[in-house]
Parts: structure tokens; C-alpha cells; sequence
């Protein structure tokens, strides 16, 4: 039974109480007994009683109220109840009327004054509610045996008028004809239960409100102790006035039915604690599973606080440590047990406090502040400044009160630092982007950026400078093509729509026209800038003073040409003496050798009476291949004097491959012979085209001399087909010799390069150069296939018929 409940009876005993006085002054007002008796023959109830009854009720509505001048009237009105009373009882002990009671009842009769027993209970409730108001515990439960003193008088009185027993509805009264009135004993009885539940948690009351099976049975046993003798009472009065049995049997048939009526209550009472019972265990299991629950929830949630990665701390109302995460310890420095019981003042004693909020204020206000920035040092790391973001918050007991403090703690000197180095990032970005200003406007070469109209968008000083314009007069006024010739405006203006679609424009010369008239020649290079739906937005151009570059390349021209004209005489006219000094050593040593006898004894060689030595002709022999080194030499350089001029000509006739491979390796078979350097020529037997046989030798003897230079002495293999389609020729030459890189594949067909440096190995370098000129020239293709450490092969493909494929370029 509910607090709620047992003061809403409280409420309709008082309303009861209420009702009953309001009967009985109507039934005196409009002269109805049966309003004032209830039952013929006996007392009724007076209006001065009815007139306290209410007097009374409302001095206890006010008696708990917590303003003062109510509680003012309540007492007011509970005295006047007391004085009320001390008059009617001195008359009754002193049979001395005062003058104020003779005013009231001087037309009435003594008839109309309450009876001595009335006002006995009315004493002993007005004295009750006195003490009532003691919050101490033994004044209310003392106030309410007061009170239940005056229920048991009514209920005695209500007794005897069920009984018709006057001795005890007129204890008190003696001889008098009158006692305690039936209504005036039912309205004592409803007073008193307004009394006891006016304040249910207090006195003889908490235990009818208690929710355990003590106030379950307290209330079934309350109701049937005052219910069930009133009720075995009147039912034995009535058969006994009936006549149905004796009245010497009374007594026994009162007994049976109370007998009954507490069995009746025993067995109620009994099923009903075995329900309540069934119940306990029920919530108790409820009970279980809800701590189980509980538990659980408070192991996650103290896991959550634990393994929180930001600082949480709870703080009591004195703003001392609770409970502490190790993500605060750790942000602190001290332990979690050294932070418990201390303040945070006490455990950082370092930390800017200025910033920290005041805590009286929130719990005062109930609002908490949040995402303040604190900073100072920890024990952890004392001399280092660090930096938190904190929250402080109230956290609220089921009473509706703050209970704790709650502190959310988040480092973010890391934050800090990285804003610090963005600050300073940013500065030095400022002096940056001043410098790559600086240094675009003062650039030795010229920057503008042209929008889709044309326009310039961005010039830089450099440029104007040059133009001979300034900056206002140029920016999104001008477009560049009217600073062009008409020439260079014609081409501009035919490949700018291409460039904003391609994006790139490279090493494009136009020439620009200057404020003065004068020509600029301009070298522009440029780049487009696209949106993310690729339309173009402008371009970032970079003009070079061609002016300069442009003489440079005439004498450079002219530098080139002086010296070809050079090389190509120098080689002409070193030919010459050369063939002459070749053919005098020829013949010197086909001379030597066609007249030459040996003398087995002297081991000597006899010309014409001349004697040659062996070493003789050994110098004869080095002579020999010095002069066709250097002859090779001299037309390496005229070959690349005709390259570069484009003279590289070709006189084509039939010409079989392999028979020229045979008479090349033949010409060097004692060179190789005497390196013991095998070499090998396998593949088609016979293979002709339309090719150049002196350049086709050229080709042999490079590719050859460069397998016996770069092979390491190993054997060599030479092998020609045809192609699958019997179009072209395919020469391969094979060397066993160290390989090379992949970087190196293209570079050694390069002028004056080479695939390593060794200081063994003769030459210009021009050999690969040529052999990949001279292929070219029959339009077709050389290449290498090499690894390191797995040698080399140098693949030549020729054209079958390169006058076809001339008529076809």
C-alpha cells in the first residue's frame, strides 16, 4: 500500500468527519432527529460538536503545511478547540456554567452541550496533534496512542449503542440521560484514521503503510478488529431482540460467530502471506537477476571508464578524487591510489588553476562547463608545459540532488605543438609565397597566364618589362595575339583551341610586338589548367628572349658548317696521302716477301743482296694495320660529316649477304687466328638484296671488330636468315663477352659512346653510330639483346627491296 494511497484515506476520513458534523447541524437546523441520532432513543450529536468536528478537521489539514500563516490559523483554531474544551469540562467537574457558555446556551438548554466523553476525545486528539508536530520519534507515536485512545472510547461507545448497553456509551456521564452521541462515535473513529494517516511514515502508521507482508497483514487484521466485533455484536443483539434465541444464549452465540470471524481471519490471513510468499521469492528471484544485471552493467561500465582512452575522474561535494581511470593517472602522472582522497589542487600542484572553474558554483547552479582549455606541469613531466581540454559536470542522485562531480579530461599538447609548427608554417609560407612572388615578377624569363577569351590573367614584371607596357594596362584588356605579328598571330590563333584541348604547348616561337614597335622574338612554352569536368580555365606560359638565342643558333650554324666544310676537307686531304702510304707499304712488303730466301743456317732473309730481319718484317706488318686503323678513322669522321649534313648517300645493286659476311671474316681470319678467337657463320646459304655493298662491309666489319673487342676472346657466332615473310634480311652477331645493362641499349648507338670504359679498347666511339645511320639509310632497324655476364647480340634487319620502299615513304 502506497504512501499515495493511505493519504488519500486520510483525505476521505476527513471528508467523512465532515459530512457527519454537516448531517447533524442540518438535522438541528431543520429539527430532523434522524440526521442528529442515527438510531430512536438514543443521544444526538449536539451542534457545538458538530461545530468543533470541523473546526478541528481544519486545524489538522493545516497542522503540515509549510507556510506560516497557515500553520498561524491551525493553531489558532486547535486552541480555540482546547478552550472550547477547558470550558465544558469545568462545567461538568465544578457544575459551574461560565458566563461565555450561558451566553451560548442560554436558549439551547444544557441538552445542546457536548457530552463528557466527547469532549474527552476532543482533548485527547487536540493534545495529539499538538505533539504531532515534534519531528523527534517518540512525540508522534505518542500523539498517535493519544489519538487511538480517543477511537477506542468512540468504538466502546458505538458498542453500546449497538447493544443498547448504556454504561458504555455514557462512561462518564453518571446519572445523565445523555452520553457520547452514535454519529459523534463513527466520526471520532473516521477522525482518528485521519489522524494515524495523515503522515504515514511516521509513528504506529508506518507499519499499515509498510509494503512488506507486516503491513499486509497489519491492514487485514486492522480492518477486521474493528469491523468484525461491532458486526458479531450486532448480529447477536438482533437475533437475541427478535426472539430467535434466549439471552442467557448470547454470550455463547457470540462467542461461535467470533470464533468463526477469526478463523475466517486466520485462514485469510494465512493465504494471503502464503501469496505474499510466492511473491518474495518471485521478486527475490527478479531481484537476483536484476543484481546479476546490475552487475553486469557496472562491470561494463566500470570497463568503459577503465579503458577509456580520455581522462574521467568522479569528485564528492567536498571536490576530492572518487574514482580515477589510468587514462587521468597517466595524463597526471601520479597513481590512481595517490589521486584518491586528494584534491586536484593537491595532486597538481603545478597547474594553472586560474583557468579552472568554480566548482561551488555548479553544484549551486546545476550546469556544467565544459571544454575548457587548463595548462601547466605534471609530476610526470615537471619543466614541460602541456595542455588539456577539460569538462566538469554534475552528476545527479535519484533524489533529483547533485551526488558528484564529473571530470572528462583530454591532452592535446600534441594538438598544440602541431598548431605551434602550423603557425609557424604559415609564417614561413608568408615569406614564402613573397619570395616566389618576388621571384616570379623578377624572373630572367617572362610568366603570364591566358584565359579562354585570350586575355592575360597574369603577367609578371619580367614580361612587361620586355613589352614595354604596365600591368594595368595589360591585365584583362589585352589579349596576346594583338602583341603578335600577324604571322604569329595566324599560327597562335590556329593552335590555341588544339592547346585547350591538349594542355601543352612546347618550345613554340612567335613574335611579339612591343609598345614601341620593335619585335620580340618570344620561345613559348605553356601548360593548361583544367576544372575537375576538364574545361580549361587558363594557362601557366613561360616566355624566353629568343632574340639572343636566335643569333646564337645563326653563328652556331655557321660555327657547324666551318666545321664540316673542315672535317670534310681535312678528311679528304688526309686520304690522299694516306691511299699513297698504303699502297707504298703494300707493295714494300709484297716485295719483301716474293723475294725474300732463307738461309736455314743464318735464319735470315736476303732482298737483292739486302738482308731482312724478321723483326723487320714485323714492323713492316704494325705499319700496315696503322695506316688501315687510320684510314678507318678518316672515314669514320667524313661518314659523320655526311650524316650531319644529310649527304649520307647510297649506291644500291645486288649484294649477297652471306657471301659478304665470308669475304669480311676472311679478311680478318688471321687477326683472329693469331687472338685464337673462333668465329662462326651459320644460317642461309646464299641471301641478296637491293642494298649498298660498301656500306653493307661497313656494317659487317663494325658489328665484327666490335664482338672481337668487347668479346673476351671467346667465340663468336655470325648467323643470317630471312625474315617469316621473306621481306628482309636478319643479321645476327653474337659475342660471349661480359653483356650489358639495360640502360646501356641505347645509348652505346650514340656518338663518342661507348658500353665500357676501358682504356684497352681503341676508337672514336662512332662505329654503333654509323652501323645504326647506315640502317637507317636502308630503312631498316638495329638493336641489341644483352644481360650482364651473358654477352651480347647485335640484330640488324635490312629491307629486301629499299627502293620499294622508298617509292613507299
Amino acid at each position: 500500500m502506497t504512501s499515495q494511497a493511505i493519504k488519500s484515506v486520510s483525505r476521505f476520513s476527513l471528508l467523512a468527519v465532515n459530512l457527519l458534523a454537516v448531517m447533524a447541524l442540518a438535522g438541528w437546523v431543520l429539527d430532523l432527529p434522524v440526521l442528529e441520532k442515527w438510531i430512536p432513543d438514543s443521544s444526538a450529536m449536539v451542534p457545538g460538536t458538530a461545530i468543533v468536528f470541523i473546526v478541528f478537521s481544519i486545524a489538522l489539514l493545516l497542522n503540515k503545511t509549510e507556510r506560516f500563516h497557515r500553520r498561524i490559523v491551525g493553531n489558532t483554531l486547535l486552541i480555540t478547540v482546547l478552550f472550547y474544551c477547558g470550558l465544558t469540562a469545568s462545567e461538568y467537574v465544578f457544575h459551574v456554567r461560565s458566563p461565555l457558555m450561558f451566553w451560548i446556551f442560554s436558549r439551547a438548554g444544557s441538552s445542546l452541550r457536548s457530552s463528557p466523553e466527547t469532549i474527552l476525545c476532543f482533548t485527547l486528539n487536540s493534545v495529539a496533534l499538538w505533539f504531532s508536530r515534534n519531528r523527534r520519534r517518540r512525540w508522534p507515536r505518542f500523539s498517535q496512542f493519544l489519538s487511538l485512545c480517543s477511537c477506542g472510547i468512540a468504538l466502546l461507545s458505538l458498542m453500546g449503542h449497538l447493544t443498547g448497553a448504556h454504561a458504555l456509551y455514557s462512561i462518564f456521564s453518571g446519572t445523565h440521560a445523555f452520553g457520547m452521541a452514535f454519529p459523534a462515535a463513527i466520526a471520532f473513529i473516521f477522525l482518528t484514521i485521519a489522524f494515524l494517516f495523515q503522515e504515514p511514515a511516521q509513528g504506529l502508521s508506518s507499519l499499515l503503510a509498510a509494503d512488506n507482508a507486516g503491513g499486509a497483514v497489519a491492514r487485514k487484521l486492522l480492518a477486521a478488529s474493528l469491523i468484525a466485533p461491532i458486526a458479531v455484536e450486532a448480529v447477536s443483539f438482533f437475533v437475541v431482540d427478535r426472539g430467535f434465541i434466549e439471552q442467557a444464549d448470547r454470550h455463547a452465540l457470540s462467542m461461535i460467530l467470533l470464533l468463526t470471524v477469526f478463523v475466517a481471519i486466520i485462514w485469510t490471513v494465512a493465504t494471503r502471506l502464503d501469496w505474499i510468499d510466492r511473491q518474495r521469492q518471485a521478486t527475490q528471484a527478479r531481484l537476483s537477476r536484476s543484481e546479476a544485471e546490475l552487475r553486469s552493467r557496472q562491470f561494463q561500465l566500470d570497463a568503459f571508464f577503465d579503458a577509456s582512452p580520455s581522462g574521467l575522474a568522479l569528485l564528492d561535494l567536498n571536490f576530492r578524487y572518487l574514482k580515477v581511470n589510468e587514462a587521468l593517472a597517466y595524463i597526471d602522472g601520479p597513481s590512481v591510489a595517490q589521486h584518491l582522497g586528494k584534491t586536484i589542487e593537491e595532486v597538481l600542484p603545478l597547474v594553472n588553476f586560474t583557468k579552472m572553474p568554480d566548482f561551488e558554483e555548479i553544484v549551486r547552479t546545476g550546469k556544467g562547463v565544459y571544454n575548457r582549455e587548463i595548462s601547466g606541469e605534471t609530476p610526470r613531466d615537471p619543466g614541460k608545459r602541456r595542455h588539456w581540454i577539460a569538462s566538469f559536470f554534475p552528476i545527479f542522485g535519484s533524489d533529483g540532488k547533485i551526488a558528484l562531480l564529473g571530470v572528462a579530461v583530454i591532452e592535446v599538447t600534441a594538438i598544440k605543438q602541431a598548431e605551434e609548427i602550423l603557425r609557424k608554417r604559415a609564417h614561413d609560407m608568408e615569406i614564402y609565397a613573397r619570395e616566389v612572388e618576388d621571384l616570379y615578377n623578377n624572373a630572367p624569363c617572362g610568366y603570364h597566364s591566358i584565359g579562354p577569351d585570350g586575355k592575360f590573367i597574369q603577367i609578371n614584371d619580367t614580361e612587361l618589362r620586355w613589352l614595354g607596357y604596365a600591368r594595368d594596362e595589360v591585365l584583362d584588356k589585352i589579349k596576346i595575339s594583338c602583341l603578335m605579328t600577324e604571322e604569329s598571330r595566324n599560327r597562335f590563333e590556329a593552335h590555341f583551341p588544339e592547346f585547350m584541348r591538349s594542355g601543352v604547348l612546347r618550345d613554340s616561337k612567335f613574335d611579339l610586338v612591343r609598345k614601341d614597335g620593335t619585335i620580340l622574338p618570344a620561345l613559348v612554352n605553356a601548360v593548361a589548367i583544367f576544372d575537375r569536368s576538364g574545361k580549361y580555365l587558363m594557362s601557366r606560359s613561360t616566355v624566353f628572349d629568343y632574340s639572343i638565342q636566335k643569333k646564337l643558333e645563326a653563328e652556331l650554324k655557321d660555327a657547324l658548317r666551318a666545321r664540316d666544310e673542315f672535317m670534310s676537307i681535312a678528311a679528304h686531304d688526309l686520304r690522299m696521302p694516306l691511299t699513297s702510304l698504303t699502297l707504298q707499304i703494300h707493295l714494300l712488303q709484297k716485295i719483301v716477301r716474293e723475294s725474300a730466301t732463307i738461309d736455314s743456317a743464318l735464319a735470315k732473309h736476303v732482298v737483292k743482296g739486302a738482308v731482312v730481319s724478321d723483326d723487320m718484317l714485323r714492323l713492316i706488318d704494325q705499319a700496315r694495320r696503322q695506316v688501315d686503323r687510320f684510314s678507318a678513322l678518316v672515314n669514320d669522321l667524313l661518314d659523320l660529316t655526311r650524316i650531319r649534313v644529310g649527304k649520307l648517300s647510297l649506291e644500291l645493286s645486288e649484294v649477297d649477304l652471306v657471301k659478304a659476311a665470308q669475304e669480311s671474316v676472311q679478311s680478318i681470319l688471321a687477326e683472329l687466328q693469331a687472338k685464337s678467337i673462333p668465329i662462326v657463320l651459320h644460317g642461309a646459304v646464299s641471301l641478296t638484296g637491293a642494298w649498298d655493298r660498301h656500306r653493307i662491309d661497313q656494317i659487317l666489319a663494325n658489328l665484327i671488330s666490335n664482338a672481337v673487342k668487347y668479346g673476351g676472346g671467346r667465340p663468336i657466332d655470325i648467323r643470317i636468315d630471312q625474315s617469316a615473310d621473306g621481306k628482309s634480311a636478319i643479321l645476327r652477331v653474337k659475342d660471349q663477352g661480359n653483356g650489358l645493362p639495360k640502360e646501356l641499349h641505347e645509348k652505346i648507338f650514340e656518338r663518342f659512346e661507348r658500353g665500357i670504359e676501358e682504356q684497352k679498347i681503341k676508337g672514336l666511339g662512332l662505329g654503333l653510330y654509323i652501323v645504326r645511320q647506315v640502317v637507317s639509310a636502308h630503312h631498316g632497324r638495329i638493336w641489341v639483346e644483352s644481360e650482364p655476364g651473358h654477352g651480347s647480340e647485335f640484330i640488324v634487319e635490312l629491307p629486301r627491296n629499299v627502293e620499294a620502299l622508298k617509292k613507299a615513304a
